[in-house]
């Protein structure tokens, strides 16, 4: 990576980490429930397998005006629609993390977040073992009032599911896109 480009990336981290904080933030605690569409990757989109459903909880504790520490759990759904397919494909996990807000005086706040997390797959009755894997993710808060946001978001997930039969093993890669609902206290 160029210097200019590292320069400007340290620059725009810095800005982000002493902006101002909207009124939302003024709140140091937060609850964030999420639904959406699961949108497989890899191994799994190769098998046939089709968009489903997620749905998630974030306990979020704002460390400063930019950066807060969340953890929650989450459950997902994939459709299988196929020739390949043994069955739907679903999961549960647990996630945490360090979101990054940039602050500004306005009602849409742009984040990104990124963490690790520890999940288990199942299909066909079966379930995997527990594994651990990241998260990263993108979106925007939009304030409405001083406690209350809808956070549109994209994030992207991934782990290893091992089975009891190795035929099920799959690189568990994908994509969610969803809408939030975040409440300060």
């Amino acid at each position: 990576m160029s210097r200019f480009r590292i320069v400007v990336c340290a620059a725009a981290f810095a800005g982000a980490l002493t902006a101002q904080p909207a009124a939302a933030q003024d709140h140091r605690w937060s609850l964030e429930g999420r639904l959406g569409a699961t949108l497989p990757t890899g191994d799994i989109g190769d098998n046939d397998e089709t968009a489903g459903l997620s749905g998630a909880v974030d306990l979020l504790y704002s460390v400063s005006n930019a950066a807060s520490l969340y953890g929650g759990v989450r459950a997902y759904r994939f459709n299988c629609d196929g020739p390949e397919c043994v069955d739907d494909r679903n999961g549960k996990g647990l996630g945490a993390g360090v979101k990054f807000v940039f602050a500004r005086e306005a009602r849409a706040l742009p984040w990104v977040r990124g963490g690790v997390i520890y999940d288990q797959a199942a299909i066909s009755g079966s379930d995997s073992d527990w594994a651990p894997g990241f998260e990263v993710g993108a979106g925007i808060d939009l304030d409405l009032s001083p406690r209350f946001a809808l956070v549109p978001a994209v994030r992207y997930y991934g782990y290893r599911a091992e089975f009891a039969q190795p035929e099920d093993d799959a690189d568990m890669r994908y994509f969610v896109i969803d809408l939030g609902a975040h409440l300060h206290f």
